[in-house]
């Protein structure tokens, strides 16, 4: 009697999960998540809140068309001068007007938070390729017990959680920063390192974990990816003095020693570095290691990546993206930049050297010279 009860209940159970998980399954899986969780809550303005979803997952842009994005001002969506390019990083942060019926997403980019279309194709980043570990250990600040900001104002948070409470920003006058050219020693207020917590999480495209810190009279956190240790004197860092021996990958060199040749920035942190030597050349690719609190010491750069070759007798060097009146082309390309290095003159048979620095792999790779032609521009225009 009971079994003939029962089971007629069962199958109206079964029955309903059914419907409702096959409707779950026509959306993405981000979008069947609970709301208000996302880890950008404190990056957002408030009014926006009641759009947010839960979110994890990076995406990028395989639209052939750049997309125009929108802002929502005043309950209208207005186009911004901002685009979504074929192949930009974002990620999916909420939805308009709800979970349930689409229209509009709310994407999050480094410092940037618009509206796009629901329309567009997309796909997963792969995360071995986009994401990029940025840890700091207690061996890191082996120099310094200091940090400063990278870039922009930074958030401390009362504990080790995006979604914690803002304690403080810091903002640009009240700290040292990376991007000053000469900068000068001179914390008031300075972000005192406590320790490096094992407590792992992922800022866009950066994995990092939880540093412990003091700011004024606050206890607080900030994410490795976002600081960047200070030497009060790089000049104790033993490597940063010029050296016949060319420093090898996961070396401390100062960006400034005497047997640094040439040095340019590649954004996201990432430098160029030419190191001369008597019969050989090294082009390094690196990342701030520590910001140096010295006048002309501008900072200690970790060498991520380095190639050795052969110096010709008289050398000339260019990066491509830098100008200068030199423009070059390799058919074989599939960088973010080029460096080359070629004999006195420019000419197809001269180029000694073509390098190709990935910066989404962060690894150096040479080209073949063959397949390289460079032209001065300036023979074609009055570069004065």
């Amino acid at each position: 009697m009971l079994t003939k009860i029962i089971l007629p209940i069962l199958k109206y159970i079964i029955l309903f999960l059914i419907i409702n998980c096959s409707n779950l399954n026509r959306l993405p899986n981000f979008l069947t998540l609970t709301r208000n969780t996302n880890k950008y809550t404190n990056n957002i303005d408030h009014n926006l809140k009641k759009y947010l979803i839960s979110t994890n997952d990076l995406w990028i842009s395989i639209d052939e068309n750049n997309l125009q994005l929108k802002d929502l001002v005043d309950n209208e969506f207005k186009d911004t001068k901002y685009l979504l390019r074929k192949g930009e990083l974002f990620e999916i942060i909420g939805a308009y007007p709800s979970i349930e019926k689409v229209e509009l997403y709310l994407i999050y980019k480094p410092k940037a938070i618009h509206w796009v279309s629901a329309k567009f194709k997309k796909q997963k980043a792969m995360e071995n390729f986009h994401i990029k570990p940025s840890y700091l250990e207690q061996s890191d600040l082996i120099y310094s017990k200091l940090l400063a900001a990278k870039y922009g104002g930074i958030l401390i948070y009362e504990n080790p959680d995006f979604k914690s409470k803002v304690l403080f920003k810091v903002n640009e006058n009240e700290n040292n920063w990376l991007w000053e050219i000469k900068p000068e020693f001179k914390n008031e207020n300075p972000i005192s390192f406590l320790s490096a917590t094992e407590i792992k999480d992922r800022n866009f495209n950066k994995l990092g974990n939880w540093i412990n810190i003091s700011y004024k009279n606050i206890n607080g956190y900030v994410f490795s990816s976002d600081v960047i240790p200070i030497a009060e004197h790089c000049s104790k860092i033993p490597i940063i003095n010029n050296s016949k021996n060319f420093p090898k990958k996961e070396s401390l060199i100062n960006s400034y020693g005497d047997n640094i040749f040439y040095r340019y920035g590649l954004g996201d942190n990432l430098w160029g570095i030419l190191i001369k030597g008597d019969k050989s050349y090294s082009f390094a690719l690196t990342k701030t290691a520590y910001y140096c609190g010295e006048r002309r010491k501008f900072h200690v750069v970790k060498i991520i990546d380095i190639k050795t070759f052969l110096s010709p007798n008289s050398m000339e060097f260019n990066a491509t993206q830098e100008g200068g009146g030199i423009y070059c082309k390799n058919k074989e390309h599939l960088g973010t930049d080029m460096f080359i290095i070629y004999n006195e003159h420019i000419a197809k048979n001269d180029i000694k050297n073509t390098i190709s620095i990935d910066t989404n792999t962060e690894r150096i790779f040479e080209l073949n010279s063959k397949k390289t032609s460079c032209e001065d521009i300036c023979d074609k225009t009055d570069c004065d």
